[in-house]
């Protein structure tokens, strides 16, 4: 009995370990993801003096990108604000609507964890 007792402990304690090493690759993963992200959006001109709309699907392009690498909720939510903004740099105005859904809401709030988190 005693050594059944033990082989549970030695089973649970297992599971548990690994579970953690498979939470912290991928938030190792979402964070190369975030770096590679920033670096991306860092190197597009968003000063109010020189932006065009069409840099919309420049930053969309980026989160996309991002998305690629990413993991979980973090990967969908670059996705769909890589997809808003890839509309409304294409030219469709109507599109702005899409930054006020309950979608790109949520994708932001999001975006924002995973960047606090990684910084």
């Amino acid at each position: 009995m005693r050594i059944f007792r033990l082989m549970i402990a030695t089973a649970l304690a297992c599971s548990l370990l690994l579970g953690v090493m498979g939470s912290a690759g991928a938030a190792s993963s979402n964070c190369a993801s975030m770096k590679s992200l920033q670096t991306k959006l860092d190197s597009i001109d968003t000063s109010g003096k020189n932006f065009k709309a069409s840099q919309f699907s420049d930053v969309g392009s980026a989160f996309q990108k991002a998305a690629k690498t990413a993991k979980g909720k973090l990967k969908t939510a670059l996705n769909n604000l890589g997809n808003i903004y890839n509309t409304i740099g294409g030219g469709n105005l109507s599109s702005l609507q899409d930054l006020s859904t309950t979608k790109y809401t949520n994708s932001l709030k999001t975006f924002i964890s995973a960047s606090v988190a990684c910084a």
